[in-house]
C-alpha cells in the first residue's frame, strides 16, 4: 500500500512539473499561477456552506415502497470546517429503520469545475456514495451513483438539499426502483441543536 501512494505522489509531482515546465516555456507562468490560487483558495461559496458547521437533530424517514408509509427515525449530526475551509465533514449517529447507524461524509465546492461535490459512506454498507450538484436559488442538487445490493451493483441516485433558513435544511433522496421508476426513498430533515 506504501508503494502505490508513493508512486501517486510520483505521477502527481511530475505532472505538476511538466504542466509548469509548459506554462513556462509559453511565457503563461503568471496566468498558470493566479489559475491554481484561484481553485486553491476557500472562496465565497466556501463561506456560504461554512454556515453549517454546527450540531444539528435528524429526523428520518425511509419509504422501501413508494406505496407503504416511511419508516421514521432520528439522529444527530455534527459538521465540522476542515483544511481551512475547503472541506466540511459530517458526523452522523442514531436510529434509522430501527437500527443503530453512523455515517461521514466529506462536501465541498470545485471552484475549478465549479460543482459542489459530496461523498457519504455509512454503517448500511460498505460501499461509498459520490455525487456532484449544482446550485440554483435555495437547493443544491446532487446526481451520483451508490451501491444498490438488493438490484445487484452501483444505480443512479439524485439528491435535494433545499435549504429552509439558517437552522433548517432537509435532504431527499431519489433511487430508480426494481420497475426502473424513481421514487423518494429517503427524507432527512436537520434542525440546529442551538437555534442561532
Amino acid at each position: 500500500m506504501r508503494g502505490v501512494r508513493i508512486a501517486g505522489t510520483a505521477i502527481l509531482v511530475l505532472g505538476l512539473a511538466l504542466v509548469g515546465q509548459a506554462a513556462l516555456q509559453d511565457g503563461g507562468a503568471d496566468e498558470m499561477q493566479k489559475k491554481w490560487m484561484e481553485y486553491m483558495l476557500p472562496g465565497k461559496v466556501h463561506q456560504e456552506m461554512a454556515g453549517m458547521v454546527g450540531k444539528w437533530k435528524i429526523e428520518s424517514e425511509f419509504w422501501m415502497d413508494p406505496a407503504l408509509p416511511p419508516e421514521k427515525g432520528t439522529s444527530t449530526s455534527t459538521i465540522e470546517s476542515t483544511l481551512g475551509g475547503r472541506y466540511f465533514i459530517e458526523r452522523m449517529q442514531g436510529m434509522m429503520m430501527g437500527m443503530p447507524t453512523e455515517g461521514m461524509g466529506v462536501s465541498g465546492y470545485d471552484n475549478a469545475r465549479k460543482i459542489y461535490h459530496a461523498t457519504w459512506f455509512d454503517t448500511w454498507g460498505t460501499g461509498v456514495t459520490q455525487m456532484d450538484g449544482t446550485r440554483k436559488g435555495d437547493t443544491i442538487t446532487y446526481a451520483g451513483n451508490t451501491t444498490d445490493a438488493a438490484q445487484g451493483g452501483s444505480v443512479p441516485m439524485r439528491m435535494v438539499m433545499k435549504t429552509i433558513d439558517d437552522d433548517h435544511f432537509t435532504l431527499e433522496m431519489f433511487m430508480k426502483g426494481p420497475d426502473g421508476q424513481e421514487f423518494r426513498n429517503m427524507k432527512l430533515s436537520y434542525a440546529r441543536e442551538t437555534a442561532q
